[in-house]
């Protein structure tokens, strides 16, 4: 059985090995200290002691504070919200809090020395891969979506925020948002009904103007003109005012024309897209003086409706902007297929856009824009500076026609 030591009998005996080295290199003392020379010492020594014992007891005060320290990070790491991994270079998980485990659905224990892909799909392994060599070959922080695998099979959306740490380890920080992700495609299908509501109302009015309010003008124009035939010969007010009432409703037929054009464009649905931005430049050329570059693919034509429809109104509305905004005296327009993609291509000499600009939340008219072009998981890039103008390009996958707008 150990026998354990009292306080005094522990320090005596640390005190002794303590002094063993040097009484083994001790030798004969060949003079007495004088007491003056001896008082001298001891204070010598007292004054070492004291300054050895603050020292230590400044030890003990920060050691204190540091296993304080220790203990308020470890309690910030383990409860925090977010789910905190380190991994190394051979993507093995050495280090998980409470949340990352919780969120992925394994033991905590359990998640050190396991492979990070696991807990990644399949399908987004490679854009992980592009992700953690560029943070690792950069040492900045990035920060990325995509999604991650619990063990039981299934998945949930994540926020990453990534950075490598020291000595070929990496740090993760992540959070789910598969309910943020729920949200905005509940606003994308909301926003996708909007847009198939009003495109139905416009196609409904264009009908409702040309057809009734356009047919009723010019039966009114005809009327008058037999009554103009009929007059008397020498009814020169009634002769007068007649001319008068037939200019102004010949003016009311064709803003009636031009409005049911703005609202659907005549061509769109009987000849096709290329056909309908030929028309809309046409129009453009008799209110304006800026030249056109057109460069359309014929191929262009054989499209699915609705992305006909996109891509039309984000013309339109790209046209609009150029007449408004731009002081652009040439406009190139080109449309294509190429890759699996239609592209369209509109480019000006104008003064350009900045980027506050594209930014402003003022922008309805470019929201509106980008919107319809992820609406049938098109993108639309806009760029521009004052020295060569604004181009404005859109993407679409062709295949991207089945509930789009």
């Amino acid at each position: 059985m150990t026998t354990v030591k009292s306080p005094t009998e522990s320090a005596n005996e640390f005190r002794k090995r303590a002094g063993e080295p040097f009484r083994q290199h001790d030798t004969p003392t060949t003079k007495a200290l004088s007491p003056k020379e001896t008082n001298l010492l001891l204070h010598e020594l007292r004054t070492h002691q004291i300054e050895l014992e603050m020292q230590n007891e400044e030890l003990r005060r920060t050691q204190r504070e540091l296993e304080s320290a220790q203990k308020r990070y470890f309690d910030l790491y383990d409860l925090a919200p977010l789910g905190y991994l380190t991994f190394n270079d051979n993507g093995l998980i050495r280090e998980a809090n409470l949340s990352a485990a919780s969120m992925l659905g394994m033991e905590r224990a359990a998640l050190r020395n396991t492979q990070i892909l696991k807990f990644i799909l399949p399908e987004d392994q490679d854009f992980f891969y592009l992700q953690r060599k560029r943070f690792a070959k950069s040492g900045v922080v990035l920060q990325w979506e995509m999604r991650l695998l619990r063990v039981d099979g299934s998945s949930f959306w994540a926020h990453l925020r990534a950075t490598p740490t020291h000595e070929g380890e990496y740090w993760i920080n992540f959070c789910d948002i598969s309910e943020r992700k729920h949200s905005e495609k509940l606003l994308a299908e909301l926003n996708l009904h909007l847009l198939m509501v009003q495109e139905n109302e416009r196609i409904a009015i264009s009908r409702d103007i040309h057809d009734d309010l356009g047919q009723n003008l010019t039966v009114l124009k005809l009327d008058l003109e037999i009554i103009q035939l009929k007059k008397c010969s020498d009814c020169k007010i009634l002769d007068d005012s007649l001319s008068s009432m037939c200019g102004g409703i010949d003016q009311a037929i064709s803003k009636v024309k031009q409005i049911a054009s703005d609202l659907r464009p005549p061509l769109l649905d009987s000849l096709g897209l290329v056909a309908a931005i030929e028309w809309q430049i046409n129009e453009i050329r008799k209110r304006s003086a800026i030249e056109f570059v057109v460069l359309l693919n014929e191929d262009a034509d054989s499209l699915d409706q609705n992305i006909s429809i996109v891509v039309m109104r984000i013309f339109q509305e790209g046209l609009t902007n150029i007449l408004r905004h731009s002081k652009a005296t040439v406009v190139t327009v080109s449309l294509c297929k190429r890759d699996g993609l239609l592209i369209l291509e509109l480019a000006d000499n104008g003064c350009g856009i900045s980027p506050e600009q594209l930014a402003s939340p003022s922008a309805y008219g470019l929201m509106g824009m980008d919107e319809r072009a992820k609406s049938c998981r098109g993108k639309m890039k806009i760029s521009g500076n004052p020295a060569s103008g604004t181009i404005l390009m859109l993407t679409i996958p062709l295949d991207a026609g089945a509930g789009s707008i």
